[in-house]
């Protein structure tokens, strides 16, 4: 990966490569500084583990590829957590050394040793790494969360190798020096392919940090290419901010993590008659996109749903309805609370547990056979937020559903039983999200029941609970 960096910036290195709400970085000025990283990292005695919980952009792509150089394992942390969120965090990566600008959460949940960015580009930190811990495998470079089957977060294992065939596949639809605005965290799945996969190919990514549309045209001007969730653009459109004036070099727009209606594309289609669009679907536990939709000047989505064909070097299968993915971009382990396990079958297939059709060999996303739910494009497991509360005293039972919402994806309604009949603190369920949750896990409504449905064998019945929400918002 560093090799093919170093490939791409050659004869642009004056351009910019990387930027952020008010810091830019040329691509001599990122390999300077990724080459000032991996001195610090290589001058220790084995490759670290090195946990980033920065804001998007130059330094924590420096980072990255000095990690990369140095044969260190890269962390990818979110900037913004709850203390509970760290722990959970730190215990399933052990990190050797955190870097990060506000760690106050991580310094909470036992974090350490924390430096700034410019503490370790200098070398001024002190580590002593942890010969007891779980061995993650040599050939681990990137460490990717998505949410686990517990509510706990789950890493992801990826090699250089897989972080190399998705420059590979990638190639078959990106083209150099196009430059993209992207609004989704670096530390998302989305968001960290989009940055390494282009600026390997010598485009730059500029991304922002927070929701801004006034600062989000600014980057947008300057840039060709948007590759964004669809609720992003759903809401920019609502605003009435995104036009062809307002953003006149824009040539394509990609749209990914979450199905795209063929009403949505319309409306782009509406603003933008001339420009590419394109669908992109993949997931945590691979890098970057497994198939692509081109929609080429006045195409519109034929059927809600369609995510394409695959790339190059993809292979898809269907086994009972559910997708199962075999490329060499694709993680083979993980690790959680429960240790290392494999995700990959006997045959190198991994289920993704989406529900899918092939049609003409391209994929038809369904349903989700799991309970997660799509939030702003971040994957939330309703039982982690079920968990918080069950902690709270007069609660006998907690369901969290997800309600769809043209803006969020999903919305999530808490649903709460009571114990014997008491009523519910509705202020003390508030402040335990506010305490233990990220904000995009935050519930839009808190709903008391005095009973809950059940299935037969005792379990809240899911799909009975929504059946009433339904009828009261009817009402």
């Amino acid at each position: 990966m560093w090799s093919r960096l170093c490939a791409a910036a050659a004869g642009r290195k004056s351009a910019v490569a990387i930027g952020r709400e008010d810091l830019f970085w040329t691509f001599e000025e990122l390999l300077q500084r990724a080459e000032a990283v991996g001195r610090s990292l290589q001058d220790l005695p084995e490759p670290p583990r090195i946990g980033v919980a920065l804001p998007s952009g130059p330094e924590f792509t420096a980072l990255q590829f000095g990690c990369l150089q140095a044969g260190a394992l890269f962390v990818s942390l979110p900037d913004q957590v709850t203390v509970r969120e760290a722990r959970h965090y730190l215990e399933s990566a052990a990190v050797d050394l955190l870097v990060a600008e506000t760690p106050a959460a991580y310094l909470a949940a036992g974090a350490e040793p924390v430096v700034g960015f410019e503490a370790l580009c200098e070398g001024r930190f002190e580590v002593a790494l942890d010969g007891t811990r779980a061995d993650f495998g040599s050939d681990s470079r990137h460490l990717q969360f998505t949410t686990g089957t517990t509510g706990r977060p789950q890493g992801i294992l990826l090699t250089e190798s897989n972080l190399l065939a998705n420059l590979q596949q990638s190639a078959t639809f990106l083209e150099s020096d196009r430059a993209v605005f992207c609004p989704s965290p670096q530390f998302h799945a989305m968001g960290g392919a989009v940055a390494l996969e282009n600026l390997c190919h010598g485009s730059a990514v500029l991304f922002a940090n927070r929701f801004d549309p006034a600062v989000g045209l600014r980057r947008m001007e300057m840039c060709q290419r948007l590759v964004a969730s669809p609720n992003f653009v759903r809401m920019l459109l609502r605003l009435g901010v995104l036009s062809a004036a307002s953003v006149p070099n824009l040539e394509e727009i990609t749209l990914g993590t979450a199905p795209v209606s063929r009403e949505l594309v319309a409306d782009l289609r509406a603003v933008f008659p001339e420009i590419c669009i394109r669908l992109r679907y993949g997931l945590s536990e691979s890098v970057g996109a497994l198939t692509v939709l081109t929609l080429g000047p006045g195409e519109l989505l034929v059927d809600d749903g369609d995510v394409g064909p695959p790339v190059d070097g993809v292979e898809l299968d269907v086994c009972d309805g559910e997708l199962r993915v075999r490329a060499a971009s694709v993680a083979s382990r993980s690790i959680s609370e429960a240790g290392l396990r494999s995700l990959i079958d006997a045959d190198g297939f991994l289920p993704t547990g989406d529900e899918v059709n092939l049609v003409g060999g391209h994929v038809h996303l369904g349903g989700r056979r799991s309970t997660f739910l799509k939030v702003h494009g971040h994957r939330v497991d309703p039982t982690e937020i079920e968990a918080v509360l069950r902690e709270l005293g007069g609660i006998a039972e907690v369901v969290a559903l997800g309600i769809p919402d043209e803006v969020a994806g999903e919305r999530i309604v808490v649903c709460v039983e009571r114990v014997g009949g008491e009523a519910v603190d509705e202020d003390e369920l508030w402040d335990a999200c506010r305490e233990s949750l990220s904000p995009h896990k935050y519930p839009a409504r808190i709903a008391a029941f005095e009973s809950l449905p059940r299935t037969p064998s005792g379990k809240p019945d899911r799909a009975a609970i929504r059946a009433q929400l339904d009828s009261q918002a009817a009402d």
